[in-house]
């Protein structure tokens, strides 16, 4: 049998694989996560979790060796004006992936995606304090010392109870390029249609990556839901919409 034909996940002229064929499908994944997958990259992981979380970056080179051409149909269901705001969408892609040198249908994956996820529906809105935050502070990222550091540069910290009255978190925040101790509120996203193209590619991402580790049977290796587990979903090339945060100083 060709090489080709052996590294295809379902060769065209038998109705299941071999223990070999199984064999050495799983190890030329395996290969490719040592000598050219990286992690943060193509995948990352979770203390505490054993498998790794396949990326749209990893999706492709898998796809890639195994000569999987993804297919996508895109549907968009437009909601209701949600707190006043209108034009909210929700965006569910399957993705299909087809064996480029045979045509053959390979397997299928799904994805969904709405600007009413949190971190899309909402933008934040900074308070300074007027405390600029140590550099040190970044190597444990530990939110219970942001007071503290508050106290030390003689500002009385917003107790835990005020701070849930007002809706606000104490958070790290940019203002005017500087990193400093802020009051964080979210609210409503006015301009929602920013974050269209955002949404879709990263509901097109989550379809990709279904279908892959469906279609390769590698979800031994690999899952696609950091969320489930604590982490955070990477949003791979796309940059955090600038227009979505708006900073302003206390009186």
């Amino acid at each position: 049998m060709s090489e080709q034909k052996q590294l295809s996940t379902l060769p065209q002229n038998t109705m299941e694989l071999t223990i070999e064929q199984t064999k050495k499908q799983v190890e030329k994944v395996q290969a490719l996560i040592k000598s050219v997958m990286r992690d943060g990259t193509h995948y990352g992981t979770v203390p505490g979790i054993k498998n790794k979380f396949l990326y749209k970056a990893g999706a492709e080179k898998l796809c890639l060796v195994f000569r999987l051409i993804p297919e996508y149909k895109i549907e968009r269901f437009a909601h209701e004006p949600i707190n006043g705001i209108p034009g909210h969408l929700t965006y569910n892609i399957t993705c299909r992936l087809i064996h480029q040198p045979s045509g053959a249908f390979m397997g299928q994956g799904v994805g969904s995606g709405s600007t009413l996820e949190k971190k899309y529906r909402y933008r934040n809105e900074d308070l300074p304090t007027g405390v600029e935050l140590p550099s040190a502070w970044w190597s444990s990222k530990k939110v219970e010392n942001l007071s503290k550091i508050l106290k030390n540069n003689g500002v009385e910290p917003k107790t835990k109870a005020a701070l849930l009255k007002a809706g606000l978190e104490i958070a790290p925040g940019k203002v005017e390029g500087k990193w400093q101790i802020v009051y964080r509120k979210k609210i409503e996203n006015a301009d929602i249609a920013d974050v269209y193209n955002t949404v879709l590619k990263m509901t097109k991402k989550r379809a990709l990556v279904d279908a892959t580790i469906t279609a390769l049977a590698v979800s031994d290796m690999f899952t696609q839901d950091p969320a489930s587990a604590g982490g955070e979903e990477p949003e791979d090339d796309e940059k955090k919409e600038s227009s979505t945060r708006r900073t302003r100083r206390t009186k």
